[in-house]
């Protein structure tokens, strides 16, 4: 919303939807997997979904919901295993992030810090542990730097890489 980009937040949290509908941010009460709920939310003229359940079963069902009704909608989700990284990616996301490893980099990041490490090093640190992935499960987008947590595939519009 501070990016003036449209937004639009599905909850199954009452007070939390009322909540974010009286701060002007539109929002649709309801699971994500029931009919008419991504319908209610825009998802045909949506360019992205976002998908912060836990469940990774649920998580699927969003996606195919979604697809189904926009199938150019691109899409990046959390999950919370390096199995369910893998199958996500194999679904084609845009990124697959695991919550509890992100939060381990960010405790990483107060650490070395904390510790006297400075910025731009505990950067380089923080970001070739968050690149090196574990098993090889993560990839960056071919051709670009690395800023942040890193995509599982191609965007649409690059090339693949050389083999």
């Amino acid at each position: 919303k501070s990016q003036n980009l449209p937004i639009v937040v599905i909850d199954q949290n009452r007070r939390r939807i009322e909540a974010l509908r009286e701060r002007g941010v539109p929002a649709v009460y309801g699971d994500a997997t029931t009919p008419g709920v991504l319908e209610a939310a825009g998802i045909r003229r949506a360019r992205l979904i976002v998908v912060a359940t836990p469940e990774g079963y649920q998580t699927r069902r969003v996606l195919d919901l979604a697809r189904r009704i926009n199938p150019g909608i691109d899409t990046a989700v959390r999950t919370h295993s390096e199995a369910e990284v893998a199958h996500l990616e194999r679904q084609g996301v845009g990124v697959a992030i695991m919550g509890e490893r992100e939060l381990a980099f960010g405790l990483m990041d107060y650490a070395l810090r904390s510790l006297g490490t400075s910025d731009d090093r505990t950067q380089r640190v923080v970001q070739g542990v968050r690149v090196a992935g574990e098993g090889g499960v993560y990839e960056r987008r071919h051709g670009e730097p690395s800023r942040g947590a890193p995509e599982l595939r191609q965007h649409r519009d690059e090339a693949p890489p050389p083999v």
